[in-house]
């Protein structure tokens, strides 16, 4: 779990360090390439988009240790509990934009959900 958030952030926040310059491209992807030896990634996609524009864009590794196959564009990873980590990135970033009034709008869009279980 913290290997996958870390590496998440990593690619989340590249897009304010790393621009469109191929040296800023191999940094990157060797940090990544770095970052999965650490951490025994098997393999990984990676996409970095700034002001609404794809800059960087590669896979990493393979889908399965057995198999060998390798990681395409079409390859899909489980997320897992990530998705809260996310999700709070991404309110924190709408909150910074003035796009969410703060946490006084966040808790009112809380205490409004409903939950339902299904069994």
């Amino acid at each position: 779990m913290k290997t996958l958030f870390t590496l998440i952030a990593a690619v989340l926040f590249a897009s304010s360090i790393f621009a469109q310059e191929d040296s800023n491209s191999k940094k990157l992807g060797a940090m990544i390439e770095d970052g999965m030896k650490t951490w025994q990634t098997p393999g990984l996609a990676a996409t970095v988009v700034k002001n609404g524009e794809v800059v960087f864009k590669k896979t990493y590794g393979v889908k399965e240790m057995e198999s060998g196959e390798p990681v395409d564009g079409n390859t899909l990873f489980s997320m897992a509990s990530t998705t809260k980590a996310l999700i709070a990135i991404s309110l924190g970033m709408l909150v910074d934009q003035g796009k969410i009034n703060g946490m006084k709008r966040l808790l009112n869009i809380y205490l409004h959900l409903s939950f339902q279980i299904h069994t």
